[in-house]
């Protein structure tokens, strides 16, 4: 691939069920894999691929994609629970579920953006509909 198109920067769209295979051939050609905050919360716990404490430098970070709500939206659609977590995460895991409240809506893009931006990943994309918020 290298061969043929020797300047092309390719990113791996590397979400759903992944093999050990896919991983082997995406660090092989050198390719960033792809994680999306917006699949951050809904579970997994720390180990949870999409959140940013597991992102690796050679990956590119998305706030949410073109097949998904705004961030806003997303965020909004979400249980408290979820908010709770986002903003406990946002506040480097201090304090406790029971005592976190969430973001205030008018924030959450702002801040999902803010943490896509300081990351580890090499990468950040944030989708113009989240700019325009």
């Amino acid at each position: 691939l290298k061969d043929v198109l020797p300047a092309s920067k390719l990113v791996a769209e590397d979400l759903g069920i992944i093999t050990d295979d896919v991983n082997s051939l995406r660090a092989h050609i050198g390719a960033p894999g792809m994680v999306v905050l917006q699949f951050a919360f809904g579970g997994g716990g720390n180990g949870n691929t999409h959140l940013p404490h597991n992102y690796e430098v050679n990956s590119v970070v998305y706030t949410g994609t073109h097949d998904n709500e705004t961030t806003l939206g997303w965020y909004r659609g979400q249980p408290e629970e979820v908010k709770k977590y986002v903003s406990q995460y946002l506040d480097d895991g201090a304090g406790s579920l029971t005592k976190t409240k969430p973001l205030e809506e008018k924030d959450a893009t702002r801040r999902l953006m803010g943490l896509a931006m300081q990351c580890a990943s090499r990468t950040a994309i944030v989708p113009a509909q989240d700019l325009l918020l």
